[in-house]
């Protein structure tokens, strides 16, 4: 295998005046294979190639932008904010109306078994009497009124309970 140092290196050897002479030419050959600087440079807001006072003016425009897309987030943002706040009393409002319904409604049910009872006690008094007219039905009619009161009443407190629980 040759020894591709030796070989380069002995060619510069023996050259040594045209290898100085070719890397001078490519020193001063290499400055114009790139473009000439003519005080433009690529904008990174519209990739135009811009002088140094439109690249600032570029800037400023997109400043201005972004200034007003934040405000428009903003706005945005306040206005959500205040919709929260509507609906968080829309809320609390709606629970307090809850707890008074729930208020009324506890207490016409007590109403009604209050009713209820008096209606019952009447029945007992009111059946006794009538006999001669319901003859052997107003005992059972008292007993069947009677027994349903008590079985409503006990599915209520199960009720109660398992509300409870």
């Amino acid at each position: 295998m040759p020894d591709f140092i030796h070989i380069i290196s002995k060619f510069f050897d023996h050259n040594r005046y045209l290898s100085f002479g070719a890397l001078g030419a490519m020193i001063l050959t290499i400055p114009a294979c790139f473009p000439q600087y003519d005080g433009k440079v690529v904008s990174p807001v519209s990739g135009e190639m811009v002088s140094v006072d439109g690249l600032e003016s570029d800037v400023l425009k997109e400043q201005k932008s972004l200034q007003d897309q934040y405000n428009e987030n903003q706005r945005a943002i306040n206005a959500l904010a205040y919709e929260q706040e509507v609906l968080v009393e829309k809320s609390e409002t709606l629970a307090l109306e809850a707890g008074d319904a729930a208020d009324l409604i506890e207490e016409e049910i007590t109403n009604r078994n209050n009713t209820f009872g008096e209606l019952l006690t009447v029945a007992g008094t009111v059946f006794p009497q009538a006999s001669p007219a319901l003859g052997p039905l107003s005992g059972l009619m008292g007993m069947l009124i009677g027994g349903g009161a008590v079985a409503d009443n006990r599915r209520k407190n199960r009720l109660i309970k398992t509300l409870k629980t």
